[in-house]
């Protein structure tokens, strides 16, 4: 019932779906139009990226980095930088829906400028997916359909990616340098082993993207490996209560 509410409530998946039924009109769709290798290749990146997601990786890695922030200056620029990063390998989209919350709560409570870090964090998240093969859907269809080999890929997009730090270093330096607050944090933990497991994994994917292994095997481990590893071993698990900034953790 779940999946039907959310359905009905998807506007754009309904609107997606009338429109792939109006297509059906003009063109007949023929099985070898599909590429399969690159469905099941971004398949296995969506289930690895969602258990990614629900053990809260992302999160973990935001609250150690803005612990450590004396400035709001220096905030903006470990949420930037976190986001270039993130975005390599979990996907713009993830990236953004996870680190905006988080900033903004901070905003909030503290009272830092919003508009301007969250479009930064923004553009680092999409900046940072166009650097790899497996930081965006668009890259693996483009790899795969048109046979362009790693080397060639990299040579593209490393320029990108210098400019578009060089575009964000410049735009922080409009963010005001203001002392941040010393508050008390908490000790945030997560399960080694689960998150080990779905590292390995990972990188199982990110390797026959790259093209170094055949495909299939990477993305069959994805389809049973790291959801039932989290479902049995993290469902203790609850959500953070951040406080990150620079302070002394307690349990």
């Amino acid at each position: 019932m779940t999946v039907i509410k959310n359905i009905a409530k998807d506007h754009v998946l309904q609107i997606t779906a009338v429109l792939a039924v109006i297509s059906l009109f003009f063109a007949r769709p023929r099985l070898a139009d599909i590429n399969f290798s690159t469905l099941f290749s971004i398949l296995a990146m969506m289930i690895i990226i969602q258990v990614f997601e629900y053990l809260h990786i992302l999160d973990y890695f935001t609250y150690r980095l803005t612990s450590l922030a004396t400035s709001t200056r220096q905030l903006t620029w470990m949420f930037v930088l976190l986001a270039v990063v993130a975005g390599m390998f979990m996907t713009n989209d993830v990236t953004v829906i996870t680190l905006i919350p988080l900033y903004l709560r901070i905003a909030k409570k503290f009272k830092l400028p919003e508009i301007l870090p969250v479009t930064l964090i923004g553009m680092a998240a999409n900046f940072g997916s166009a650097f790899t093969p497996f930081g965006n859907t668009h890259n693996i269809f483009l790899m795969n359909h048109y046979h362009i080999n790693v080397g060639t890929f990299f040579t593209w997009s490393i320029p990108l990616l210098i400019a578009s730090l060089i575009l964000l270093t410049i735009f922080i330096f409009f963010i005001k340098k203001e002392p941040l607050p010393s508050v008390p944090v908490r000790d945030i933990r997560i399960q080694k082993r689960p998150t080990i497991i779905t590292c390995v994994v990972a990188l199982i994917i990110f390797i026959g993207v790259l093209g170094f292994i055949p495909s299939w095997v990477a993305q069959s481990p994805p389809s049973y490996w790291p959801w039932r590893l989290t479902h049995t071993s993290c469902s203790t698990w609850t959500t953070p209560s951040f406080s990150p900034l620079r302070g002394s953790s307690s349990s």
